[in-house]
């Protein structure tokens, strides 16, 4: 296979775990809700949210050990890579475990609907995500092989038989609940599993034995990965932390409201984390010879195509997230959702603008400044939440909206401290595009308050072709700019000079 080939069949695998993913939480939603009521899929999605931190800790310790396994297989060192293989697999379970224990004692203790959680229910889904993590370092083989399509498979087969599990007996036994917990567990063993096959048979002379395990190569491993624990950290925080702060201050049924917001919110962000793959190998690359100017278009241009792609994401919000709502959940659509799926929509967009950012200042060398600047900006906001939930409760949609202002600030101060190396391009040139951006906007939303004036009618079809219609500008204008380009021909000694 060509590089061009691999290249875009990682893409495309990586675009359809997406899709996957997506069409699992679009199908299983609904069920949960319908089944458990809306306070309860806030219970249960709580507790996965809250859990998540030991999600964090096991990609970060993935990612090193990406690092250490792809050095160690381009110097044809095994025993080496086994070393680190065995060291960061202790570090995975043995922390996993522990943050998993603290996060048992946060809900159990802490939390306001405690109570209303079955038991072992919260033990289950904790153990279920310690045993994913360690799944993502087997992942590994898969990156230092570059045999990303297998990867995107076995993430997709495992989430697939998840919603599967978890639907069924949502819809066909009485564990309430527990489904979902049962079918955490059977996917991540299966995702396990896999990995661990495919790692065997993708790099056979690397093992993990517990003889190599020692005190001072695991904590290299957590060395390397401190800083960038941080910016993860942070990003935890802010969604997370923003999660029970919410549960703590409101009834569940609001609890259930503001999760399925976030829920939207999350998969717009992960639609838009696709362009990373265009703009991140340019950005490192241009980083690595100096070149800080041809690194920062990479900047602008994962931020204006993040923009045009948002514009009629929100748009479609604007004038159709209740109904959306009403055709995906029916009668068991949450009042008054409008406003709060505009703002979380939002905050999803901006939250966009940390990818190309955090790329930039890490090919910098730039982690820990980045690390520390995203912990203070998510702690920053959840305690402005905390503040507004206490002072009014009903005020979701501004509690909704302060992740994307926190990671506008928090990017915009980090540009402007490090604004020697950010080199953008002229005035004259960003404002174009940002009046084209406007232009987009206004037209998008023109185009969708005709649609929704003319298609009336809340049936799958008229819905479907008003959002055809919506993205119809966004689709001109994306034809618009991979037109091809004119090469203006350079004189020659033989072609004559137009002019007197």
């Amino acid at each position: 296979m060509s590089t061009k080939a691999r290249q875009m069949a990682n893409f495309l695998s990586s675009n359809i775990t997406l899709v996957v993913n997506a069409v699992v939480y679009i199908l299983l939603i609904p069920v949960i809700i319908r089944q458990l009521g809306l306070g309860g899929y806030g219970i249960v999605a709580f507790a996965i949210s809250i859990g998540s931190l030991v999600q964090i800790l096991g990609n970060a310790l993935s990612g090193a050990t990406a690092r250490y396994l792809t050095l160690s297989y381009a110097r044809g060192e095994s025993e080496s890579g086994s070393l680190y293989l065995s060291n960061t697999l202790v570090v995975v379970a043995g922390g996993g475990t522990i943050i998993a224990l603290l996060t048992y004692t946060y809900v159990k203790v802490f939390s306001e609907n405690a109570t209303s959680m079955p038991t072992g229910f919260v033990e289950v889904i904790l153990l279920s995500i310690v045993i994913s993590a360690i799944a993502g370092v087997f992942s590994t083989g898969n990156f230092v092989k570059e045999e990303f399509v297998s990867r995107g498979a076995i993430d997709s087969f495992s989430r697939i038989i998840y919603g599967l599990v978890c639907g069924l007996l949502l819809l066909y036994s009485k564990l309430g609940m527990w489904s979902v917990a049962v079918g955490l567990i059977i996917g991540a063993v299966i995702r396990l599993n896999l990995f661990r096959w495919s790692f065997n048979r993708l790099l056979p002379d690397v093992q993990s034995r517990l003889n190599l395990v020692s005190s001072k190569h695991m904590l290299e491993v957590g060395e390397f990965v401190g800083w960038m624990l941080l910016s993860f950290c942070g990003g935890y925080i802010i969604s997370s932390g923003m999660i029970a702060a919410v549960e703590k201050c409101v009834l569940v049924n609001n609890l259930g409201r503001y999760m399925l917001a976030v829920n939207v919110s999350q998969l717009l962000y992960q639609g838009l984390g696709c362009l990373t793959v265009v703009t991140s190998p340019p950005t490192y690359k241009r980083i690595a010879v100096k070149d800080y100017r041809g690194a920062t278009y990479q900047v602008e241009k994962y931020l204006f195509l993040a923009l045009c792609l948002g514009i009629p994401m929100l748009v479609i919000l604007i004038l159709e997230g209740n109904n959306i709502l009403q055709v995906w959940l029916g009668e068991s659509t949450p009042p008054n959702m409008g406003l709060l799926l505009v703002a979380a929509g939002i905050s999803g967009i901006l939250t966009a603008s940390n990818i190309p950012i955090s790329v930039f200042l890490a090919g910098m060398g730039k982690v820990r400044n980045y690390g520390i600047a995203t912990l203070l900006a998510a702690c920053a906001a959840v305690t402005a939440g905390v503040i507004i939930l206490r002072t009014n409760p009903a005020r979701l949609v501004l509690v909704a909206a302060l992740p994307g202002l926190a990671v506008i600030l928090k990017n915009s101060t980090m540009i402007f401290l490090h604004r020697k190396y950010f080199e953008f391009s002229p005035g004259r040139k960003l404002l174009m595009k940002v009046s084209g951006l406007a232009l987009l906007f206004v037209v998008t939303f023109f185009v969708g308050w005709c649609a929704k004036t003319l298609v009336t009618g809340n049936s799958i079809f008229q819905l479907a072709t008003r959002l055809v219609a919506i993205g119809l500008p966004t689709g001109i204008f994306s034809l618009f700019l991979l037109r091809p380009k004119r090469k203006k021909e350079r004189l020659t000694e033989h072609q004559p000079k137009m002019g007197p």
